[in-house]
């Protein structure tokens, strides 16, 4: 019993060494520690065309297995942080034009990147895109900022200068522009592939010796008395032998005449000769061209009577003139007794203004009546009075002859609008009287005048001048003022905004004479005779084809 036990257990012994039941200890094995063999960076290169541009490197590091190590730590840096930097996550930013080397670390092993910058131009802006020159050899420095795609400055970019006619205008390699002629050219400034063009117009400016506006039309004479009109010619009233609608230059007036003076009126223009003959054109509807006739006409006609004139005035539907004697005439129409003569008969030449007065000056109202002073500094009104636009207390709608104005002032001036009446006294103050709806009376209302009030402001006037629906005036300093209606920017004040009292004309110049339109625009010269316009361009009365209207006194253009 005893040997079959012992032999059972040998057997099962063998049998458990047979499955791997050994129970003797074995050699332990052990994972080898990962080593980092490698770094690779994302980018070998990296390019920037301008500043403050930035890209994101990345690298991986592998151990002796090839497996990437993500823990593994990297330090960054760069050889010049003037060109690029680089952040502790490896984003290079450009810092100027240079190169610079981006290197990565981890532990013993190092890759780097090389960078490159150079400012490329995206983006050329210059100083000023359009240029004037009123004179020639007049220059104008140009400058050019030049950007890059992250809008920085190059500050040292190359520029070149081309000039589309140097017959106009040259350009220096510095952008020093200089006119040469009149006409338009375009100046154009390149850095790269990227280029800005700058307008030049070359436009000498016509020297004046009088100016004045009319109803969508302009009428000037040099100083060798040498008439030119430009703006609306519906009628004729440019006087260069068409009805062509419309001219926004100065245009020859017809005749060979010399002329010591000439004014425009309401679709009409009159002027008087050097030899004292008076001359008339444009619409003549009810005979205020004074030719006996009630035809239009395109050219200048003698007006009838064999007189010598001194002045001469024109509005819409009448005409008046003074003859060296003082003597008053008018003509036109007469539907409110505003040619003077004690009637309502229309008269197509010259006739007596009644009363016996010696005028020292007469003016003719876009609102048909009639204001004079004499010579004694009394000013009288006659026609139309709805508004009470002839000073005399009342609003009795036709007076056909003279009446004097209330306020026994001493007057120097007179000046009638379209249903407004102003007059400068001997020491310069300015008064008005008549309608106000418009603000044309400057005094702070709107309130309608029958008699002469104050203008506000206080100032001592040279000038002053009555438009249709506003006024304009000079003070003994120079200096222009208006006021009025505005709605195309007529007061020169650089808005469209209607004003109660004098307002100051923009732009710094100083005034020798100044004209009110009949209705939307300004006319005025300086003490050189240059000539300058405001208010509504439609027809070209500005003496310039763009804009359509200026809130600002614009150069008139040179005559044709």
């Amino acid at each position: 019993m005893k040997k079959t036990v012992e032999l059972g257990a040998v057997l099962f012994s063998l049998l458990l060494w047979s499955c791997g039941g050994d129970s003797s200890p074995t050699a332990s094995t052990s994972t080898p520690t990962p080593v980092a063999t490698s770094i690779t960076l994302s980018e070998a290169s990296l390019s920037f065309t301008s500043l403050g541009a930035t890209s994101q490197l990345s690298a991986t590091v592998k151990d002796q297995n090839g497996t990437t190590m993500a823990s593994a730590t990297v330090t960054w840096t760069t050889s010049d942080a003037a060109v690029a930097t680089v952040s502790s996550t490896g984003l290079v930013t450009s810092v100027g034009d240079g190169t610079a080397t981006i290197t990565a670390t981890s532990g013993s092993l190092t890759a780097t990147a090389s960078v490159t910058v150079a400012q490329a131009a995206a983006n050329l802006v210059l100083s000023d895109s359009i240029l004037t020159f009123a004179s020639l050899s007049s220059t104008t420095q140009l400058t050019a900022t030049v950007t890059d795609a992250s809008g920085e400055t190059m500050s040292g970019a190359t520029v070149t200068w081309a000039t589309s006619d140097a017959a106009v205008a040259t350009v220096s390699s510095t952008g020093l522009v200089t006119s040469v002629a009149n006409g338009t050219a375009t100046i154009t400034a390149t850095s790269g592939s990227t280029s800005a063009a700058a307008s030049v117009t070359v436009a000498t400016a016509t020297v004046w010796a009088s100016i004045s506006a009319g109803h969508g039309h302009t009428v000037g004479l040099t100083p060798s008395g040498v008439a030119y009109a430009w703006g609306y010619n519906d009628r004729g009233q440019l006087g260069d032998g068409t009805t062509t609608i419309q001219r926004s230059t100065p245009t020859l007036v017809s005749g060979g005449h010399t002329w010591a003076s000439i004014s425009a009126g309401g679709f009409r223009t009159v002027g008087i000769t050097t030899s004292g003959e008076a001359y008339a054109w444009g619409g003549n509807s009810h005979g205020q061209l004074g030719d006996g006739t009630m035809t239009d006409r395109t050219t200048p006609t003698l007006v009838s009577g064999g007189h010598t004139w001194t002045s001469i005035s024109t509005e819409t539907f009448s005409t008046v003139g003074l003859t060296p004697s003082g003597v008053a005439y008018a003509w036109g129409y007469n539907g409110y007794g505003q040619v003077g003569d004690g009637t309502t008969t229309d008269r197509t030449t010259p006739t007596l203004v009644s009363g016996g007065y010696t005028w020292a000056s007469i003016s003719a109202g876009t609102g048909q009546h009639t204001v004079g002073i004499t010579t004694t500094g009394e000013a009288y009104a006659w026609g139309f009075n709805g508004y009470g636009q002839l000073g005399d207390g009342t609003t009795t709608l036709v007076v056909m002859t003279p009446r004097l104005v209330s306020g026994d002032h001493t007057w120097a001036s007179i000046a009638a609008g379209n249903a407004h009446t102003v007059g400068l006294t001997t020491s310069g103050v300015a008064y008005a009287w008549g309608r106000n709806f418009y603000r044309e009376l400057g005094d702070g209302t709107t309130i309608q005048r029958t008699t002469p009030v104050l203008q506000s402001g206080g100032h001592t006037w040279a000038s002053i001048s009555a438009g249709g629906y506003h006024q304009v005036g000079i003070t003994t300093s120079g200096e222009a003022y208006a006021w009025g209606w505005n709605r195309d920017g007529q007061l020169g004040d650089g808005t469209m905004t209607d004003r109660t009292t004098p307002t100051l004309v923009s732009g710094g110049h100083t005034w020798a004479s100044i004209s009110a339109g009949h209705y939307d625009h300004t006319v005025g010269l300086t003490p050189s005779g240059v000539a300058y316009a405001w208010g509504h361009n439609l027809h070209g009365q500005l003496g310039t084809r763009l804009p359509p209207k200026s809130t600002t006194p614009l150069l008139v253009g040179p005559r044709s």
